[in-house]
């Protein structure tokens, strides 16, 4: 007769222990979210006390508040043959920024009776309050004498940190 131990018994094999995956970790972590939204909230102060800070300017045609003035983008630079620029020589170009195509045309031909050669008058993309002229650098006196010739409106100057196909640029604003 067979015993029971004269079968072998197959070995225990121990238990699998299945382990759960982890839940994944969150990318950022607590301190880390708080230094972005402190972050976000000082550029959003920067910005409030900048527009504070920057000339009242209008609505434009859709009724989108305009808050910053905008330095004109340009592309190339232009050289003159002699080096120096004269009045005859200098490319003005005119906008019409609020002032409407009348007074863009007055202050086009008042620059021609000063002896200002305009290459060109076009619409803006922004309505300003007063008028603005954008004059590269060294060209302050030119810029003065348009000034003085648009005597019968508001006039600010504002020299350009860029250079490129223009010389001075006037944005004729509503007033």
């Amino acid at each position: 007769m067979a015993r029971d131990m004269d079968f072998k018994r197959p070995p225990r094999r121990p238990e699998k222990v299945v382990h759960k995956p982890k839940k994944p970790k969150s990318s950022i972590s607590v301190p880390m979210a708080i230094i972005i939204i402190l972050g976000i909230g000082a550029l959003s102060y920067g910005a409030i006390i900048t527009m504070q800070q920057s000339p009242s300017l209008t609505t434009n045609t859709t009724n989108t508040a305009v808050s910053t003035i905008p330095s004109p983008v340009v592309t190339a630079p232009v050289a003159s043959a002699t080096g120096t620029t004269t009045i005859s020589s200098m490319t003005i170009k005119i906008y019409d920024a609020g002032g409407g195509a009348a007074s863009t045309e007055e202050v086009d031909n008042l620059l021609k009776q000063g002896g200002f050669k305009t290459d060109s008058t076009d619409k803006a993309q922004y309505e300003y309050d007063k008028t603005y002229v954008w004059y590269r650098k060294g060209l302050e006196t030119q810029a003065d004498q348009i000034k003085t010739l648009l005597k019968s409106r508001d006039v600010a100057l504002k020299e350009s940190k860029l250079e490129g196909v223009f010389d001075i640029l006037v944005f004729v604003g509503k007033t």
